[in-house]
């Protein structure tokens, strides 16, 4: 799920996010590097992982702390185009923007 946050917020015309925080940050560093180079980049974050952490304990799911292999859900998220005019599908499974 929280990728594809981060997708919306990213890809969103009308979501900003201030440049001093943890997303902010992440996403100036991260503007030019190729689709890996910022999984690479998230996977190291440990701010944005503690931040994460914290409030994702804070949810109503039971979580699961042993076999990842038991997740059985995928999420994608839809966002406009850079012009405003499309719905895009934006699925970390694709190779692009669908």
């Amino acid at each position: 799920g929280i990728i594809a946050c981060l997708h919306a917020v990213f890809n969103s015309p009308v979501v900003s996010t201030d440049p001093c925080s943890i997303l902010g940050k992440y996403r100036l560093e991260n503007e030019t590097t190729t689709p890996m180079e910022k999984c690479k980049s998230l996977e190291s974050n440990t701010e944005f992982q503690n931040i994460h952490k914290a409030h994702a304990s804070r949810g109503q799911s039971r979580t699961i702390d042993s076999d990842q292999s038991k997740v059985r859900h995928h999420f994608i998220a839809y966002a406009l185009d850079k012009e405003g005019k499309r719905l895009v599908e934006l699925d970390g499974t694709k190779a692009g923007p669908v």
